[in-house]
């Protein structure tokens, strides 16, 4: 499945029918406000990618 803030592939562990906490978002919190960035119609039908999650972390972490 493809990230429904960027498009490009999510790299979804659970998707590509492993175990859960073997996908690397298992080991991540991901803030509400990054969540809700998600289109109402996609969320909690797609997964953010490690890209997005990166560089928004990233972003937090330097205050922009």
């Amino acid at each position: 499945m493809n990230c429904p803030l960027c498009g490009r592939d999510s790299d979804c562990g659970y998707e590509a029918d492993k175990q859960h906490p073997s996908c690397w978002c298992f080991a991540e919190h991901f803030p509400k406000e990054l969540l809700e960035r998600i289109p109402a119609e996609l969320r909690g039908q797609r997964c953010i990618c490690k890209a997005c999650f990166a560089n928004y972390k990233s972003r937090t972490e330097n205050g922009t």
